[in-house]
């Protein structure tokens, strides 16, 4: 099978970063080690993107579990909206995101999307999916949006500016090291600055 074609790709500038917000998420802790290790990733990118990027901060890097409720979501009342979602969150629910397991995760490759930089993972924990699917169905029958995963991942970089990624930046990222992330905790989080640059632990 031909290998995909790869072509420059357009990239937009964020227009949420540092703004204040008001989001509210199950999010999965990078241990000291790997916080390290994702930080180096991001060196990499430096030297293979010809652009000025947004690296994510140390302190806010993390593996989305669970949007509960989107920084750019549909305009809602997102206060009440949450107090509606929390209300029905059942304590056995809240428990096992307190008390989970630490985790790992291989994330083995490293992508350009039009709004950020990622590192991929084909793996999907079993406690990820099975929250996500939980969260999915309990927003459903709130009548509130739910957001849908097809991947697991932890964004390291977001965008200055509006431009295009060459396709030989492109290549350059299929070089990078396969990135091995020990999660030591999941948190339930109100994120008050963009991108969880601010966090308030629930």
């Amino acid at each position: 099978m031909p290998c995909p074609v790869i072509r420059d790709l357009p990239v937009f500038a964020d227009p949420l970063w540092a703004q204040q917000c008001l989001a509210y998420h199950v999010q999965a802790q990078p241990d000291a080690a790997t916080i390290v290790r994702l930080a180096a990733a991001q060196q990499y990118l430096g030297a293979a993107i010809p652009m000025a990027l947004h690296l994510i901060p140390a302190r806010a890097l993390h593996c989305s579990v669970v949007t509960i409720i989107s920084p750019d979501g549909p305009m809602i009342d997102k206060a009440p909206a949450w107090q509606k979602i929390r209300d029905a969150m059942s304590d056995d629910l809240v428990a096992r995101i307190r008390l989970a397991e630490p985790t790992s995760i291989m994330f083995d490759e490293i992508r350009v999307t039009p709004a950020a930089i990622i590192a991929v993972t084909t793996e999907q924990p079993s406690l990820f999916r099975e929250l996500r699917e939980i969260f999915s169905e309990l927003l459903d029958d709130l009548g509130l949006p739910a957001r849908r995963y097809t991947q697991t991942h932890v964004t390291l970089a977001r965008f200055t500016q509006d431009g295009h990624i060459d396709r030989p930046a492109l290549l350059r990222l299929r070089d990078a090291e396969p990135i091995v992330a020990q999660f030591s905790a999941l948190r339930l989080v109100a994120e008050r600055q963009y991108p969880s640059l601010e966090l308030e632990e629930i």
